[in-house]
C-alpha cells in the first residue's frame, strides 16, 4: 500500500510537502533550528539519491543502498545521518503516512567513546592573558569572556551564542546564577563566580534583554562563529592545538580535581546521562595518581 492510499486526504503528498509537515512537527515540539536545518539537509540528500521515488514510498533496500554511499564519511556522521532518516520515518509512521518503516533496520556503526582532552592549565593561563591583551588593543573582550564562560562555567559554544542579558540573575555576593539553554533542550542553572562575573557585567549593561554577543545587525552569533573565532585565536595567536571544547573539558576535570560530587559535575555540565559525566572522572589521572602514590608512601617502612 502506498502513502496515497492511507493519507487522510486525497492530495498527493510530495517530497516537499512531507518534509514541510515534518519540519512543522519538529518546530511545534521545540526542536532547535540548527537540528531542523540538519534534518532537512539529510532528507534532501536522500531525495536526490532516490531520483524520483517519493520519500514516503522508499523501500528498505533503497535506504540501505543510500546508506552505503556514506562509507567514506566518519562513523559519527553515518550515525547522525541515519538517525535523522530514522526519525523522519518514525514520524511518518506515527502520522499514518506509511504502513511500514523502511528505515527501522538501518545499521549504525559502533562509536568509540572519546576521552575528554582538557586544556592544560599553563595553556589556559597563556590563552587568558593573550585574550586580555587582545581586549586592551582592540577594545573587544568577547574572546576573553568566552574563554572564561567555557573554562570556568563549562558552557558550550552554542550555549554562549544563545546567551541573553535576562539569563543572568545577580546574587548578593557579587556573582550570578545563569540559566543556560542547554544542548538537546535540557536547561540548567550554572554558577558564575564573583571573580568571573565582573568581566561579564559590561556585556550585560549593553545587552539588557537582547543577545549578549550580537552581530552587527543585532542578531545572536551562531555557535559556529563562536567556536571558529575562538579556535582561530587559540591556534594562531596563542599557538596551541586545543579547541574551544577543550575548555569545557578543563572545567569538568578541574571540578573532579577539587573533589566535586559526580552528580554536581553532571548538573554543571548539563549531561542527561551520568555515564557521560563519568568519563571526565575516569580520565582524571591527577587525583588517581595522588591516591596511588599515597598507597605506596610507607613502602620503605614496610620493607624494613
Amino acid at each position: 500500500m502506498s502513502h496515497l492510499a492511507i493519507a487522510e486526504a486525497a492530495e498527493v503528498i510530495t517530497n516537499d510537502s512531507a518534509i514541510e509537515r515534518h519540519m512543522l512537527s519538529l518546530s511545534r515540539r521545540g526542536m532547535r533550528k540548527p537540528t531542523m536545518r540538519d534534518r532537512r539537509q539529510v532528507l534532501n540528500r536522500v531525495t536526490r539519491y532516490l531520483d524520483g521515488t517519493p520519500l514516503l514510498d522508499a523501500t528498505a533496500k533503497q535506504l540501505d543502498d543510500w546508506q552505503l554511499t556514506l562509507q567514506e564519511k566518519s562513523p559519527q556522521t553515518v550515525c547522525t545521518y541515519t538517525t535523522h532518516i530514522q526519525q523522519f520515518y518514525v514520524w511518518a509512521l506515527d502520522e499514518q503516512l506509511i504502513v511500514n518503516d523502511p528505515a527501522r533496520r538501518l545499521p549504525k556503526p559502533k562509536l568509540r567513546r572519546r576521552l575528554p582532552r582538557p586544556m592544560d592549565e599553563d595553556d589556559m593561563k597563556r590563552a587568558l592573558n593573550a585574550a586580555r591583551s587582545l581586549a586592551i588593543v582592540t577594545g573587544s573582550a568577547r574572546i576573553f569572556v568566552w574563554l572564561l564562560l567555557a573554562g570556568y562555567c563549562g558552557l558550550r559554544a552554542g550555549e554562549i551564542s544563545r546567551l541573553k542579558g535576562s539569563d543572568f540573575r545577580r546574587s548578593e555576593d557579587g556573582g550570578a546564577w545563569l540559566s543556560v539553554d542547554g544542548k538537546g533542550g535540557y536547561p540548567r542553572v550554572v554558577r558564575v563566580a564573583p571573580d568571573l562575573f565582573v568581566y561579564v557585567k559590561p556585556f550585560l549593561d549593553k545587552a539588557r534583554r537582547g543577545p549578549l554577543f550580537p552581530t552587527e545587525k543585532g542578531a545572536a552569533l551562531s555557535p559556529n562563529e563562536v567556536s571558529k573565532r575562538t579556535n582561530a585565536f587559540l591556534h594562531d595567536t596563542v599557538g596551541i592545538d586545543d579547541t574551544f571544547h577543550s575548555l569545557r573539558h578543563r572545567f569538568a576535570t578541574s571540578l573532579a580535581d577539587l573533589g566535586a560530587d559526580i552528580r554536581d559535575v553532571q548538573a554543571a555540565l548539563g549531561h542527561a546521562s551520568l555515564n557521560t559525566t563519568s568519563l571526565y572522572l575516569a580520565s582524571n589521572t591527577r587525583r588517581g595518581a595522588a591516591s596511588v602514590d599515597a598507597l605506596a608512601a610507607d613502602l620503605d617502612g614496610d620493607l624494613r
